[in-house]
């Protein structure tokens, strides 16, 4: 397995592995201390709780630390020029985690649907 040449797969991978690393921590955090980074919740915890979902839950944060790792093989898969379609899906799947996140979700599928495929025998996922 190499490494991915593209510098625009590059940077979408860089940016999912921030975003699962971020989300994973975020997650993490909350099943140990009970509480999120920051000063409290973020744009997200009002769409969630429209959903019917509980913001601190363990449950919202199990979704964290699963769409994490999620990103996180995202990030890998991308390196390594691979599941560019995958990723996209990913990145509408987490469109909910309002500002920060939206905007990196967003970024990271349009570069993935813009970057060259570098060998067309190879089945894109």
């Amino acid at each position: 397995m190499r490494l991915t040449t593209s510098p625009i797969l590059r940077i979408a991978a860089v940016l999912a592995l921030l975003q699962g690393s971020y989300m994973l921590a975020d997650g993490a955090h909350f099943l140990t201390s009970g509480a999120y980074f920051g000063n409290g919740l973020g744009p997200w915890a009002a769409l969630v709780a429209r959903a019917g979902m509980t913001p601190l839950s363990s449950t919202m944060a199990w979704a964290f630390v699963a769409f994490g790792v999620l990103w996180l093989a995202a990030g890998v898969a991308l390196a390594l020029g691979r599941a560019r379609y995958a990723v996209v899906v990913l990145a509408v799947a987490t469109l909910w985690y309002a500002a920060f996140g939206t905007v990196l979700s967003v970024v990271i599928g349009f570069l993935a649907l813009r970057a060259p495929r570098a060998n067309a025998a190879v089945p894109d996922l």
